[in-house]
């Protein structure tokens, strides 16, 4: 078996199981495919921008150990490669977390369970807790207004906006007009006994 991680070595035909966790997703590669293929296979989330060469660390994963009854998996360290050359002499700025492995340059070689951390994850939340947008003036189409009706009974008349109003002593027709908030005209009101003063 070479040092070249990430390149399937001779096994012959034997397959091996890769369970990606927190996703759950499994698949069956050959022994000796490195687990960034393994991952890639499947649709597994996991990021890489130096097309498997050691050189950006965003790859890690941790082989996990122990029983996996879910899976009917146990595995140990011997589950997939040991450490190689490049690992060791990777320089990137993401330092490799202790328990981790570079996936592209880690092989499967027995049945594993394998954990993406969120920092390895393409779809990783993001969460903001402020917006900084420099220069950005937030002009909304939809304003917040605070607006206090007085009480009304039954039969009251008066107008129910703040702008002021006006009623023709003839029709007894109520029109209001624009409020100095900045609203439109709201409506004209027809009293309910204009009819019985109106002239016939």
């Amino acid at each position: 078996m070479t040092d070249l991680a990430g390149k399937t070595d001779t096994f012959g035909d034997e397959r091996v199981t890769v369970v990606f966790t927190p996703s759950g997703v499994t698949t069956d590669v050959a022994r000796g495919t490195s687990l960034l293929d393994a991952a890639r296979s499947v649709g597994a989330d996991i990021d890489s921008t130096c097309g498997g060469r050691g050189l950006c660390g965003r790859c890690q994963v941790t082989p996990s150990i122990g029983e996996f009854a879910k899976w009917s998996i146990t595995s140990d360290a011997s589950a997939v490669s040991p450490w190689t050359t490049s690992e060791s002499d990777y320089k990137g700025r993401r330092r490799i977390e202790p328990g981790s492995r570079l996936g592209c340059q880690t092989n499967a070689l027995a049945d594993v369970v394998i954990d993406i951390p969120p920092a390895s994850q393409v779809n990783r939340p993001v969460v903001r807790k402020k917006i900084d947008l420099p220069g950005l003036t937030l002009d909304p189409l939809i304003t917040a207004r605070y607006v206090e009706l007085p009480e009304l009974e039954l039969g009251d008349e008066r107008p129910t906006s703040s702008s002021s109003a006006t009623r023709s002593p003839a029709t007894g027709v109520l029109t209001t007009s624009p409020s100095r908030a900045g609203f439109s005209p709201c409506c004209t009101l027809r009293s309910s006994k204009a009819s019985e003063r109106s002239p016939p």
